[in-house]
């Protein structure tokens, strides 16, 4: 049961703005009276990591390390909850989230105090698109059952980048009236491209690409093992090295010729900290032309090393990653939009991310993306992004500016805690709250508990309860093309797909192409008999047979029947008997 009514807003008086991204942890309480235009910082950033040290007894091994308090460690083994931004231990992440609310540690005061209760506070979290089901579901069960919270929400980040408020107030009469927008995210774990509709993400358009922050930080880390240091006991300082050293250049190739050519141009030092007492645990950057005294110090030089590290964001296939770069990545997000909104998402690009930080990386993204779209599109891109230059912090701001408003959290999907634990108390077999018994009583309330209790209590329950939802109403056109005897009969292409995904395309056909059943098969005569693709590429058969011809003249034969089965269904009609028409 969601929640969002005044009942419930009398209940919880506090909001907590969570962006648990992969690289940092950024949050804060939102304040609704905040004066309107103003910037606004969460009270807490620290690494979504913890660590333990490698050195110092017993004792000192155990001791979990968090926030600053990593720095302050000269070697540690980090330990990061996440997975390209989808938390994979939840054990390690409960850690950090007890530390930034409660607080208990000298460099981390807490949100909260200490033992405070939580029954009057509302969550709301940031999460990554196409987070599976079953990791929000446990996310839920920690935020209700071990924190208490009266009253929480995942939200996936897109949602959160297009509110912030710094973004919003560059917006004119046009970009207002405008429903559609490209939000691109460059972070840690990887960057995301997808186009919105009245702000909800047209998901089938979505593009990803691999190469974020932490791929770029190890890439640097051997780069620096190959020249002169090994930092491996160190993974944040090369974090800092990368966020203080690195740039993206413009024209990469006459870039690294400049600076063969003349390396005292572009050659930056790096002074290592000595974990001192009084050092900050932090290294600083210096010129070396400046003739600073580093004999006692330890230190690197780096020239091209610092544009080399960025260039696979523009081209990842150089470190061996065979995906598209940022700009094209965007660029066929647009691209893969419907036709008619292809100009209207373009005058609405929204930038975010912390590699957006990067000297030289906004530059080169707004030229490349522009050169990658067709020219009438080009001439139309606009680009907003946070007024302040701090791109890191727009998924919290945005989250920040949905918090601060209960009609929106109440259109979130706010979930309230005791309906949780009571419908999750009900649809569990042992009587005992379970994550996904709760989730699926609330997010279904006409399931029956005596169905739930049967499908529970079997290993696969998840599974087996997700795919039974998703199956398709048999009355409809492509639930009878998963259930008529003479698509379902007909032999697998590959080991994973089946013809009937010629059938469904045959139901999901544009209206505008297929107005009768001539239409249709003129449309399954364009989509099963075309050259056979299959020879020209071993990559990827399964995309072949999704998005193409099958090719032979057998499957085309076999892709011709099922698919001109669909329209029949399409049309009230089906089956062999009434496909006789064909």
């Amino acid at each position: 049961m969601k929640t969002g009514d005044a009942s419930d807003s009398s209940v919880a008086t506090k909001v907590i703005a969570i962006d648990n991204g992969g690289g940092l942890l950024k949050a804060g309480l939102v304040d609704s009276e905040h004066e309107e235009g103003a910037l606004l910082y969460p009270e807490i950033v620290i690494p979504n990591a913890v660590a333990r040290a490698r050195r110092g007894g017993k004792a000192g091994k155990n001791k979990v390390l968090v926030g600053k308090e990593i720095m302050a460690c000269p070697e540690y083994t980090m330990t990061r909850p996440s997975h390209k931004g989808i938390v994979i231990d939840w054990e390690t992440q409960k850690i950090l989230w007890d530390g930034v609310l409660h607080g208990g540690r000298r460099h981390l005061p807490g949100l909260l105090s200490k033992g405070s209760d939580l029954s009057d506070v509302t969550v709301i979290v940031s999460q990554p698109l196409f987070c599976p089901v079953m990791v929000t579901r446990v996310g839920m069960q920690v935020l209700f059952e071990d924190f208490g919270f009266a009253r929480a929400v995942f939200v996936d980040s897109p949602l959160c980048l297009q509110f912030s408020e710094s973004i919003t107030s560059q917006f004119g009469e046009d970009e207002w009236k405008n429903p559609c927008g490209l939000i691109v995210d460059a972070g840690f774990s990887g960057c995301r491209a997808v186009p919105v509709y009245n702000t909800y993400p047209l998901e089938r358009c979505a593009q990803r690409m691999d190469v974020g922050g932490r791929v770029m930080t190890n890439y640097l880390k051997e780069a620096i093992a190959y020249n002169k240091v090994d930092l491996d006991d160190a993974p944040l300082l090369v974090e800092h090295i990368r966020e203080n050293m690195c740039y993206s250049a413009q024209d990469f190739v006459a870039e690294v010729e400049a600076s063969r050519t003349c390396p005292g141009e572009t050659t930056r030092r790096y002074i290592l900290p000595d974990h001192s007492s009084t050092s900050s645990h932090l290294g600083r950057v210096v010129d070396p032309r400046l003739g600073e005294d580093v004999s006692s110090k330890d230190f690197i030089d780096m020239n091209h090393e610092r544009m080399v590290a960025c260039e696979a964001l523009w081209q990842p296939g150089s470190i061996g990653i065979l995906q598209a770069g940022l700009a094209e990545m965007a660029a066929r997000a647009v691209m893969k939009a419907p036709v008619a909104t292809r100009s209207a998402v373009a005058k609405k690009v929204i930038l975010g991310g912390g590699l957006f930080l990067i000297p030289g990386v906004l530059e080169r993204f707004k030229a490349e993306l522009q050169s990658n779209l067709p020219v009438e599109i080009a001439s139309e891109v606009k680009f907003f992004a946070e007024e302040d230059g701090r791109y890191d912090l727009s998924v919290w701001r945005g989250l920040h500016t949905l918090g601060s408003s209960e009609e929106d959290l109440a259109h979130l999907g706010l979930f309230n805690r005791d309906t949780w634990l009571a419908a999750a108390k009900k649809a569990s077999p042992n009587g005992h709250p379970t994550a996904s018994a709760g989730f699926h009583k609330l997010t279904r309330p006409r399931a029956e508990i005596a169905r739930q209790c049967a499908i529970m209590s079997s290993p696969f329950a998840f599974l087996r309860e997700y795919f039974t939802d998703l199956m398709p109403d048999p009355s409809t056109c492509i639930g009878r093309c998963n259930t008529a005897s003479d698509v379902r009969e007909s032999e697998k292409f590959t080991d994973i797909y089946s013809y009937r995904s010629f059938c469904h395309k045959a139901c999901a056909a544009d209206e505008s192409e297929v107005r009768d059943m001539r239409g249709c098969e003129e449309f399954c005569l364009k989509l099963c008999f075309r050259d056979n693709i299959v020879e020209d590429t071993n990559t990827n058969v399964n995309y072949v047979v999704l998005e193409r011809s099958p090719g032979s003249p057998e499957n085309s034969a076999k892709c011709m029947e099922v698919c001109t089965a669909g329209c029949g269904f399409r049309f009230s009609k089906g089956g062999k008997e009434d496909n006789a028409w064909r």
